[in-house]
């Protein structure tokens, strides 16, 4: 009998590109796509694995062998697909740019990088089913005004 969980199994073909630029993205695991989709999206996402395309200027989010899932297939905005300014820096904990930067103001330029370590060496991150990435971003106020930088938790590895 099968699994009501079970996902059809597709031939694999090789090294998948994103079907709207072509190019590549960074293998996340099943459990963010679905934590990620609106329900609509989620009920149509077939395929077993799924690629993560960081680019701004590519609307893809999630890409697999035969399918793409955009933006609006997302229930948060994506930090990557979105311009500077008002972006979640930190999904888990809710944390933006704006308040990244009204902390250091009222802080005198304290980093809430700190906050941030220690909510994270506590144990209370879930970026894999958080952040779209489903990762854990090393330096997350760095990431304001720049791209974050990836630190894998799992097997995101970079598919060419």
């Amino acid at each position: 009998m099968e699994s009501c969980c079970t996902v059809p199994e597709h031939a694999s073909q090789g090294p998948m590109r994103c079907p709207v630029c072509g190019k590549a993205g960074r293998r996340v695991e099943p459990i963010t796509v679905k934590a990620m989709l609106v329900p609509k999206a989620l009920m149509r996402a077939s395929d077993p694995e799924h690629l993560f395309r960081a680019a701004a200027t590519c609307p893809v989010v999630y890409f697999g062998a035969h399918e793409a899932l955009f933006r609006e297939d997302v229930i948060v905005p994506v930090f990557q697909k979105d311009p500077a300014g008002r972006r979640i820096v930190c999904y888990c904990f809710g944390i933006g740019e704006d308040d990244i930067r009204r902390e250091r103001l009222e802080t005198a330029g304290a980093l809430p990088s700190e906050r941030v370590r220690a909510l994270v060496k506590e144990g209370r991150c879930a970026c894999e089913v958080k952040n779209p990435q489903g990762v854990l971003p090393r330096s997350t106020p760095a990431m304001v005004g720049g791209s974050p930088q990836v630190k894998p938790r799992r097997n995101p590895s970079l598919v060419v």
